[in-house]
């Protein structure tokens, strides 16, 4: 939420409450020493105000004298300060159905110039078939007559694109804010730069809000002057843009690929596109125009690898040159449409201060976890996909000694340790022919013979699991991996069966369970709470295998007190359970250990 205060930039306020009011000097203030009234939000969702009596207060010159709803239009006195509310949702200028008719004459667009250019491009430059595209584009928009609503939602989008480019210092991609764009509209961006005045300090996304409730605010109340030719000019130029990345770039996935907060990208066979963006899964405003160009943009990423995506391969898991993993499935194994989902990396790693400040663990089990590391026990992270299993053990191999040799085995390198002595290995798919492949198992053999303190396996989930399991009983103690598992007995449980599905290894169930008794120390269960939170649920003691019942027996040390699990509660503390380690005497060892610090 925003409050507008006399045309003054606005001040900015997140939560369910206010208190709206004067400062000691008589000056409007949120939080006041002298309230005048309260906003707040109702079970309803509605935002609420009601007045506290010490300072008068009339909504649209009427006096406030009971709760009552407040709406964006609302005009509210404060003494002698007059205010305007803007919400986020409820401020944007476009509807769903202008947003369907810009798709849809994207989409039409993109027919007519893949029909102007022809399919035949044997014998042309890179440069004369772009030349050409652009010229196909140019005809094109020339031809067409754009609805006013559409011409007056692109015509904003396109100020907005332009403003936060100018605000970021740069364009979102390569077609995208191309410098003639940016000089021709530069006195536009420059008065609406001047009414924005985005704090530095800011991060992209409440630089990106801003933009998103002043520029409207600015233009309904013509702070700036737009003239009907500017605003064609403007939407013209959105378009050309757009095809312009919609043919050799990504299309509506730009923003979302430089936004740093995203760490998922969903595109749904209908074309929508959602993303994740802090925990929650929402949908991002955007969506591929039309299901030809959702397979265009995603053979133009997967070709940008050296992948192949057709109908004799309609599946593809890729790796993009920012680490970003990909996966892609169009017809006819995606039956109604191509779906493409992208998991993104953050270019620093959270450390366990960033865990602990967000409430995933406490201090002191984070300082038991760095002595399990330090003490050289093997660790299993368990957890389902999302819940912060990578994060976690990237954390945990930050922990190991400095000295020490490390060797990581990974699918998509991930793990961004800090160690001067890594050797970082990643596996390898097979090439066009379906040769060349290197998997996981082979790279897990080799570091055997590479003289490793320490193996890290990003994730275990083959046959790989069996190798890794002996090396951590011939001597490469303090090894580190994940599984995908729910919970620490089902953990046990996709150990064996992944150690038995390893080629060429004939053991039966309990021989295994004994390997998995020796090897393993530690598993630590990982979750993702509903509303996304990530917390750690249970830290559990391998104690021994069981003779006679032919178990792996284990010990929970700390866990999460009862429904912590199902309801997303912010304070809830991992609790001891008061069974203290066998190895508990290799812990203490490690400098500034206690068992009262500990537990």
């Amino acid at each position: 939420m925003f409050f507008i205060v006399d045309d003054e930039i606005p001040l900015r306020f997140t939560g369910a409450q206010v208190t709206l009011g004067l400062d000691a000097n008589g000056d409007f203030a949120l939080n006041p020493v002298r309230p005048a009234c309260q906003i707040w939000r109702n079970a309803l969702k509605d935002w609420m105000i009601s007045p506290t009596g010490e300072v008068p207060v009339s909504i649209n010159h009427v006096k406030l004298t009971e709760a009552r709803k407040v709406l964006p239009s609302d005009t509210i006195r404060v003494g002698k300060y007059r205010i305007e509310l803007r919400f986020l949702d409820q401020d944007k200028i476009i509807t769903r159905a202008v947003r369907e008719k810009q798709f849809k004459l994207e989409a039409d667009l993109h027919h007519t110039v893949v029909d102007l250019v022809g399919h035949s491009t044997t014998g042309l430059s890179q440069q004369e078939y772009r030349r050409r595209i652009e010229s196909a584009i140019d005809r094109a928009l020339g031809a067409t007559m754009i609805e006013p609503e559409i011409e007056e939602y692109l015509s904003v989008q396109a100020m907005r694109e332009l403003l936060l480019d100018d605000i970021h210092g740069y364009a979102h991609g390569p077609n995208h804010g191309s410098q003639n764009w940016r000089q021709r509209f530069a006195p536009l961006i420059n008065s609406l730069r001047k009414l924005v005045r985005v704090n530095p300090n800011e991060t992209e996304v409440q630089k990106a809000e801003r933009v998103d409730i002043l520029l409207p605010w600015a233009l309904q109340r013509r702070k700036v002057r737009v003239e009907p030719e500017q605003r064609r000019a403007l939407a013209l130029e959105l378009i050309r843009e757009e095809l312009l990345d919609i043919i050799f770039g990504l299309g509506p996935l730009r923003d979302l690929m430089v936004a740093s907060d995203v760490n998922d990208i969903m595109v749904l066979p209908s074309g929508k596109i959602y993303i994740e963006r802090n925990g929650q899964i929402q949908d991002s405003g955007r969506r591929m125009a039309s299901p030809v160009i959702s397979v265009d943009i995603c053979q133009r990423i997967v070709g940008g690898v050296g992948r192949r995506l057709d109908q004799t391969s309609p599946m593809v898991d890729a790796r993009m040159p920012d680490g970003s993993r990909l996966n892609a499935v169009i017809s006819p194994v995606s039956i109604n449409g191509p779906a493409l989902t992208i998991r993104r990396f953050p270019n620093s790693r959270l450390t366990a201060d960033d865990l602990i400040a967000r409430g995933a663990f406490t201090r002191s089990i984070a300082d038991f976890l760095r002595a399990c590391v330090g003490a050289r026990k093997n660790i299993i992270v368990s957890g389902g996909a999302g819940s912060g299993k990578t994060t976690l053990l990237n954390i945990l191999a930050s922990s190991i000694p400095p000295e020490e040799r490390i060797v990581t085995v990974e699918d998509t390198a991930e793990l961004q340790l800090p160690h001067e002595h890594v050797v970082t290995m990643q596996s390898r798919p097979p090439n066009l022919e379906g040769k060349g492949a290197i998997p996981i198992r082979e790279l897990v053999r080799n570091t055997l013979r590479m003289r490793p303190d320490r193996i890290v396996v990003g994730e275990c989930r083959g046959g790989e699991t069996l190798d890794m399991l002996q090396a951590m009983n011939t001597g490469h103690d303090g090894s580190l991996t994940t599984i995908h598992a729910n919970d620490p007995q089902e953990a046990l449980l996709r150990l064996e069966v992944m150690a038995l599905e390893a080629q060429g290894i004939d053991l039966p169930s309990r021989a295994i369970r004994e390997v998995i008794a020796s090897a393993v120390d530690i598993i630590i269960q990982v979750a993702r709470l509903p509303g996304g939170a990530r917390r750690l649920t249970s830290v559990c003691e391998v104690v021994e295998f069981d003779e006679v019942d032919g178990a792996v027996i284990i010990e929970e040390i700390f866990k999460l007190p009862q429904g912590g699990r199902k309801t997303l509660r912010a304070a809830t503390e991992m609790a001891f359970t008061g069974y203290i380690p066998t190895f508990i005497q290799e812990l203490l060892e490690v400098d500034g250990l206690t068992v009262e610090s500990i537990f």
